[in-house]
């Protein structure tokens, strides 16, 4: 049998961080951050304990990588230039990738949000998504701020709290959820 290649290494150090990481989110959504050890983890993931500190200093670091990957790559998935002059039909097309997003992958922002609500992790991570949601937040701000109306920056923490409650619900029961109907309303009373 030949040895292994540097690109197969890597294949299998990445095939084995991305089962870390998926068994420790279905267990940190499951029994929650605190209840959840990095034994558990291991276990679920087939690999040994010792092994999950090649990757993770500690339960901390994974969940943060966790929920801060996450988030970057909704904002990836947005694919929304956050630097150009935000219109009405900007909003409105920044609201709907958002909305997208859940639609298509129900499934991983329902656990993504049972392990990123934990009191534990918000304590851990807090900083950094109020970081990365910046751009989107005031990218709603300067839309309200030309709209000339009074306090532009609640605006834009109103449409992303509006979004956040909206998907939430949509995803606990996306076969009767109304979502376009309440994604009509937010455009037409909001907007």
């Amino acid at each position: 049998m030949a040895p292994k290649t540097a690109q197969q290494f890597e294949q299998i150090r990445q095939s084995r961080k991305t089962a870390l990481i998926e068994a420790a989110m279905q267990l940190f959504a499951n029994n929650g951050f605190l209840g959840t050890s990095i034994s558990s983890i291991s276990k679920k993931a087939g690999v040994s304990k010792g092994l999950i500190y090649n990757y993770f200093d500690n339960k901390e670091a994974l969940v943060k990588e966790i929920i801060l990957e996450g988030m970057v790559q909704m904002m990836t998935d947005l694919n929304f230039d956050f630097t150009q002059t935000i219109t009405r039909d900007r909003v409105i097309e920044l609201i709907d990738k958002d909305l997208a997003l859940i639609k298509k992958n129900n499934d991983y922002w329902k656990l993504y949000l049972a392990v990123i609500t934990q009191p534990a992790v918000i304590e851990l991570v807090k900083e950094e998504i109020f970081q990365i949601l910046s751009p989107f937040i005031m990218a709603i701000t300067r839309y309200y701020e030309k709209k000339g109306v009074k306090n532009p920056q609640s605006y834009g923490y109103l449409i992303v709290a509006l979004l956040d409650g909206v998907s939430l619900d949509y995803m606990f029961d996306p076969e009767n959820y109304p979502l376009d109907e309440i994604r009509d309303i937010i455009v037409e009373k909001i907007l």
